[in-house]
Parts: structure tokens; sequence; C-alpha cells
């Protein structure tokens, strides 16, 4: 499944109430890390697709939610298991950042 936007904190808590992984992506059009690396978050979805992968756009989504995050900078991806967060990663390193969350993801797929 391709991320899904999300815009509002209802949206965001229905999935992550409904969804025991999920990886948010705080980014925002300006962002050139975030273009970067957007093409390879979407590639990352389509290898893990129990996990729900977020888009969170700075310009359109509830500002609460990068307060509730403390997002500082961006891109920002925090993965999240069972409702609480296990992993944050700021800013985007090709070939590390990314990658480190895929083994995130594989550790906790199968617990």
């Amino acid at each position: 499944m391709p991320p899904t936007d999300i815009k509002t904190i209802d949206e965001l808590s229905t999935v992550l109430n409904s969804s025991p992984l999920v990886v948010l992506d705080f980014h925002a059009p300006w962002c050139g890390p975030c273009k970067v690396a957007m093409p390879h978050y979407a590639s990352l979805a389509t290898k893990y697709p129990n996990v729900r992968f977020l888009k969170l756009d700075l310009n359109q989504t509830d500002k609460r939610i990068a307060s509730l995050f403390g997002v500082r900078s961006i891109p920002l991806f925090v993965v999240i298991h069972n409702n609480k967060e296990v992993q944050r990663h700021e800013g985007y390193e090709a070939g590390v950042t990314l990658e480190a969350i895929a083994s995130t993801l594989t550790r906790l797929s199968t617990q």
C-alpha cells in the first residue's frame, strides 16, 4: 500500500489505534532532502505491506501533530509500534536512514 496522507489528529489516531506498526514521515514540499527521500520511502512501503506508512506535510497537517511529536527539523521519520515511539530519524542520509528503519521494521514484524 502506498503511503497515506494524514492531515488531522483524528486521521492519525484512527491509524495508530488500528495498526500495530506505523511509520510517520514529516516533510514539506520546499524541503530538498524530503524530496530526495520520498521515492525511497514509497519503495519501503511496498516492501512492508503489513506496516502503515504515513505522510504528514507540515504545510497541510494539523500543527498540533507536529507539536505532539516534537518536530524540530525535517524530514523526520518516526516508527511507532503498539502506539509507542521506538525509533526516530531527523534528516535524511541516503543509504542509511531508511535502511535503519527497514531493519527495525523487519525485527518488529517478526515479534
